[in-house]
């Protein structure tokens, strides 16, 4: 975890601690229920140690609800404004769910461009930090934002990874399946479709990928898609639980 996102769940715990001690909790009760020593938990909440993302995920949940209202919150702390706003829509830690909430804030035009700004920030953290790869483009096929898990999963060298080009990161990724004519058959549908595209291949090293595309309309109109890329190896799904 960043430094920056480590000092946003800090100043969140702390606040949402006191606000949790006002209601009757303690500090040996929270620790019980998480299931980790008193003594961890108050250099968890101090900021002295980073706890793994599914003990802060836990925190959050019993604090506020979501993850990524948590670290909304912190962010409204460092700036000074109070943090006690409504909560985000439920949805859990998917892919999917990510990318379906990265599109309610961007095409929901009723939401102040301050809050705009705020989710838009907090999401592309969030992309950054998730394990699956993910690519948003314009409506021209231009890429406008990856993350880092898409260069480690395909293993784009830098000039290509780098390139605002999409089909030239389809005309390297091909390179790693084992029926690359198949890949550029099903690739030429995100491409050319503004409706969902998902494909399953296998790899020349045994990997099985996942890749879908979802559109994104700005009303009627078409205004890019979100692409993200699954490793659903048998062994990654198991390393991952």
């Amino acid at each position: 975890m960043s430094d920056e996102l480590h000092g946003l769940f800090s100043l969140a715990a702390k606040f949402f601690f006191k606000e949790y001690k006002k209601k009757g909790g303690s500090q040996g009760d929270l620790a019980k229920q998480l299931g980790i020593t008193q003594s961890y938990l108050s250099s968890v909440i101090n900021g002295s140690r980073t706890a793994s993302l599914d003990l802060q995920s836990k925190i959050a949940e019993i604090f506020i609800g979501s993850y990524d209202h948590f670290l909304a919150a912190g962010r409204k702390i460092k700036e000074g404004k109070d943090p006690r706003k409504p909560k985000l829509p439920e949805t859990n830690d998917s892919v999917e769910s990510l990318l379906a909430k990265l599109t309610y804030y961007v095409m929901n035009n009723k939401r102040t461009q301050e809050e705009l700004n705020e989710q838009a920030w907090l999401l592309g953290k969030t992309i950054e930090f998730i394990p699956s790869a993910v690519i948003v483009t314009d409506a021209g096929n231009n890429v406008i934002k990856r993350n880092r898990a898409f260069k480690e999963i395909i293993g784009f060298p830098d000039d290509v990874y780098e390139s605002a080009n999409l089909q030239k990161l389809i005309a390297y990724a091909k390179e790693i399946f084992k029926d690359e004519e198949l890949f550029l058959s099903e690739a030429e549908g995100i491409l050319s479709s503004r409706k969902e595209v998902a494909f399953t291949l296998k790899t020349k090293d045994d990997r099985t990928l996942k890749i879908t595309s979802m559109p994104l309309f700005r009303g009627e109109q078409f205004s890019g898609k979100v692409i993200y890329v699954e490793d659903r190896s048998p062994s990654k799904r198991k390393k991952d639980k």
